[in-house]
């Protein structure tokens, strides 16, 4: 099935999603259930037809591969909590934007050699790091959820986009559940990540900038879930931490990859 077709139909789809955020805010939770689920099964159907002719490694590939995690996750969170429907607002827009460039940067396939990827570690490793990326990619949707709810509050009138987001409190406590979730598993994500290393280079630890940007990520988020258990800290010093740690991840991912492919290529 032709790559362009499917990546047209994953726009459309996160449209659709993009039009109940804000067209159907109040839509039931089946509603947004059965949206996100028909996302996942193009972005996934995507995914499948290009690793089908070999590991895509470019920055498109890896653009859908955080878009489908990304759904993954608030699909979990959905089904957990009706509440959660409604970061829609903030993820819709943003999963849009990285489908839209996946589109425009679909030129030219970069594939892994299989031997490469038969390193059982260094599946591990991938799998552990995009679900990772996707969980702190939701906590820093739900801390912005919040502060921009918080500043609602505190100009005391509620614009409309506010009205559409979770409740303070509710995102608050997401985003603390969700970065002990995140930090666990992007442990676990380094701590492969460096078995794989010292099995193929004799190192425990490559110094490239993937490795500091996610390593510095994982520090501020411990410093984080530190200083809430022992001071209580939240509000806007919190979101500023979760979301450098998500620019930090960006950087180390996604980023990288636009590096590599783009300016320095040019």
């Amino acid at each position: 099935m032709n790559t362009l077709f499917l990546i047209l139909l994953s726009i459309g789809m996160l449209g659709l999603f993009v039009f109940f955020a804000y067209a159907k805010p109040n839509s039931t939770r089946l509603t947004y259930i059965i949206v996100s689920s028909l996302n996942l099964v193009v972005v996934g159907l995507d995914l499948f037809f290009r690793h089908s002719r070999g590991w895509s490694a470019d920055l498109s590939a890896t653009l859908n591969v955080t878009i489908f995690i990304c759904l993954l996750v608030y699909l979990l969170l959905v089904v957990i909590s009706t509440e959660s429907k409604r970061l829609a607002p903030v993820l819709s827009p943003y999963l849009i934007i990285l489908a839209i460039i996946g589109l425009i940067s679909v030129d030219g396939q970069q594939e892994i050699s299989d031997g490469f990827i038969k390193s059982s570690w260094l599946m591990i490793h991938i799998f552990a790091s995009v679900l990772a990326y996707g969980v702190i990619t939701l906590s820093a949707v739900a801390s912005l959820s919040a502060d921009i709810q918080a500043s609602s509050l505190r100009r005391k009138k509620l614009n409309w986009f506010a009205s559409l987001l979770p409740s303070v409190i509710y995102s608050e406590g997401l985003v603390l559940r969700l970065l002990v979730v995140g930090e666990i598993i992007l442990g676990f994500a380094l701590i492969t990540g460096f078995s794989h290393s010292y099995f193929l280079f004799g190192k425990i630890i490559v110094f490239d900038h993937k490795t500091i940007f996610v390593v510095i990520a994982f520090i501020l988020v411990a410093g984080l879930l530190i200083l809430n258990r022992t001071r209580g800290t939240r509000g806007k010093i919190a979101t500023r931490i979760v979301l450098s740690s998500y620019l930090l991840i960006t950087l180390g991912y996604p980023g990288v990859k636009v590096v590599t492919e783009y300016l320095l290529q040019n």
